[in-house]
């Protein structure tokens, strides 16, 4: 990741596409890259399912803290007030 991931920023076009025929094994790092290329429409071609799999659980728990923190208006979560009391 450390000589690719320069490289596709300094290219960076919305045509290029990562190969990963013969990628066998990726840690959470790598999963947080192909995330973040994903998104910035970059296309993941031959990737395995485990990947594809992991890129979405990590999307879909990064998009439930974001909404729960954007429900604040403040990106971190409300403070529990103590019940007023007479």
């Amino acid at each position: 990741m450390d000589v690719i991931q320069p490289r596709i920023e300094a290219v960076w076009d919305e045509s290029i596409a990562l190969d990963l025929q013969d990628v066998a094994l990726v840690d959470r790092p790598a999963v947080v890259f192909l995330s973040s290329c994903r998104a910035r429409g970059i296309a993941l071609q031959h990737c395995p399912a485990y990947v594809r799999e992991w890129i979405a659980g990590s999307r879909s728990a990064r998009d439930v803290r974001t909404s729960r923190h954007a429900s604040t208006g403040r990106g971190k979560p409300a403070k529990r007030r103590a019940p007023e009391t007479e």
